[in-house]
């Protein structure tokens, strides 16, 4: 249950905040931006945020992106710790673990212009929260909850919410029955807002709870928290929302099973558009979609873009893709200094976005751009000069990566694209040096085909190999090699 402080009632019941509401629960992994939004999408009036550690958040360095915009939360190292739409700011409320009210109220003021409210996580069982005092632990320590409360109260204007109960006892779990008769003696005690929380049932019996009309009558309880129902399918607050706003005689949200894939595909959608990981996603669409066909598919995949293909949005992914290269006034963050290149002159850096997308490349040509650019390097065309592909990586934002090539101290191409991973950043790059240098066509469906000296790249079959080259024959195919590369491409490397 959460219970709202009572100091804090009157301004809330002026606003009937928390009253006859369906809200998100805190759920480690899950209740991140994307299931945030989604939630509020069907209907949900307010969204948690999973628990964040106190001294997590004051270290926090806030930053403004425009691009999604959303507020970034991020530690020293560039870890997102957590992201803030613009849309949430007035329904969101952010979970915070502590056991000193001193952090508490650091952390609360670190998020208090980007959010509605804050609740202090006192209900979590696993060792990660007791262990340090947070959690569960703090029920056994009545006068340190007390301090928290006070300080938050009168130090700070979010609302309030202390989690105390979900109806168990700290060594229950999910598989437990609920306790509605130590719920309603919670609900019945106090003249504030109490939420209640952990009545879905299970995956195979969701339970009865998914009326608000029905948890008022059997828990005395205001407003209904809903976790693994949101989790397993986002849509039951369609469902719940239906049922609060038409006068019915049913007590029970009829769940419509078939709609979990167009749910998933919809989370799909807002994890690409702002930018979280594929592991998020899978995690995600394991505890929804289970044994389906394509959770089976999608857990082969290592990439967001083999994801986005299973469900029929690689033309969205692509558009989100480019949109999100885009995320700096500058073509890319390369400090050229450093690079010891001087990018305003014409033999610095050549750029433009590319997105180096393994499976279908593979599709295209057998080998990756890297082992062409080497070979084509190796044929010693560049007038006597020595050149020797170099790759520097350099991290970019949250778990992206842009990679600089170097063919030499002052001839360097990249990509405006930021890659998931250092292998993908390097194969972007070295695609961006063919293309440059004339070696690939824009699409890189294809090697020119009038450059013989490479042709064996084009066939995994060893009679196509340089063994089977003559010398004159070599001779031959560094001429034709030269005719085919941009005309000022040879001058760069005198």
């Amino acid at each position: 249950m959460h219970l709202l402080d009572r100091e804090r009632l009157k301004s809330l019941d002026e606003h009937n905040c928390f009253r006859n509401c369906i809200i998100l629960a805190p759920m480690v992994r899950i209740s991140k931006l994307p299931m945030r939004l989604l939630a509020l999408d069907y209907g949900a009036d307010f969204v948690f945020t999973e628990e964040i550690i106190d001294r997590r958040l004051i270290q926090c360095r806030i930053s403004r992106n425009d691009l999604l915009n959303c507020y970034d939360f991020r530690e020293p190292d560039e870890t997102l710790v957590l992201r803030i739409h613009d849309r949430e700011k007035d329904k969101l409320v952010v979970q915070i673990g502590t056991a000193c009210s001193e952090d508490a109220l650091k952390a609360a003021k670190t998020i208090e212009p980007y959010c509605f409210g804050v609740d202090i996580n006192m209900g979590c069982p696993k060792s990660f929260s007791t262990s340090g005092g947070m959690g569960a632990a703090l029920l056994k320590s009545p006068l340190q909850v007390k301090g928290i409360l006070m300080t938050l109260v009168k130090n700070c204007q979010l609302k309030l919410t202390r989690l105390l109960s979900t109806g168990d006892f700290p060594s229950e779990r999910p598989k437990n029955e609920v306790h509605l008769d130590m719920i309603r003696e919670y609900a019945s005690a106090v003249d504030i807002p109490v939420i209640a929380n952990g009545l879905a049932g299970t995956r195979e019996r969701p339970g009865a709870f998914l009326s608000i009309d029905f948890v008022k009558e059997r828990t005395g309880c205001d407003s209904l928290m809903v976790a693994r129902n949101a989790m397993w399918n986002c849509s039951v607050f369609k469902c719940i929302s239906k049922l609060k706003n038409q006068s019915s005689s049913s007590t029970q949200a009829a769940v419509n099973p078939d709609e979990k894939t167009e749910v998933a595909k919809l989370l799909l959608k807002y994890c690409v558009s702002y930018d979280f990981p594929v592991q998020f996603y899978k995690y995600a669409l394991q505890n929804s979609l289970g044994d389906h066909p394509i959770a089976d598919k999608v857990r082969n995949t290592t990439l967001m873009s083999e994801v986005c293909a299973q469900f029929g949005l690689e033309q969205f992914y692509r558009t989100e893709m480019s949109r999100l290269s885009q995320r700096s006034n500058s073509p890319v963050d390369i400090d050229c200094k450093r690079l010891k290149m001087d990018s305003s002159s014409e033999t610095g850096a050549i750029m433009f976005s590319f997105a180096f997308e393994y499976s279908k490349y593979r599709k295209m040509l057998p080998v990756p751009p890297k082992t062409i650019l080497f070979e084509f390097v190796n044929k010693k065309i560049f007038n006597g000069v020595d050149v020797k592909p170099r790759f520097e990586t350099t991290p970019f934002g949250d778990s992206r990566w842009k990679c600089v090539c170097f063919l030499t101290e002052r001839r360097a191409f990249f990509s405006s694209y930021c890659e998931r991973n250092k292998k993908h950043a390097e194969q972007g790059a070295a695609a961006v040096a063919l293309i440059g240098m004339g070696l690939m066509d824009d699409r890189l469906n294809m090697i020119y085909r009038n450059e013989p000296s490479l042709i064996h790249l084009m066939s995994r079959d060893a009679s196509l190999s340089d063994s089977s080259v003559t010398v004159q024959e070599e001779t031959d195919q560094k001429q034709v090699l030269r005719l085919c590369v941009h005309d000022s491409v040879l001058d760069w490397f005198t």
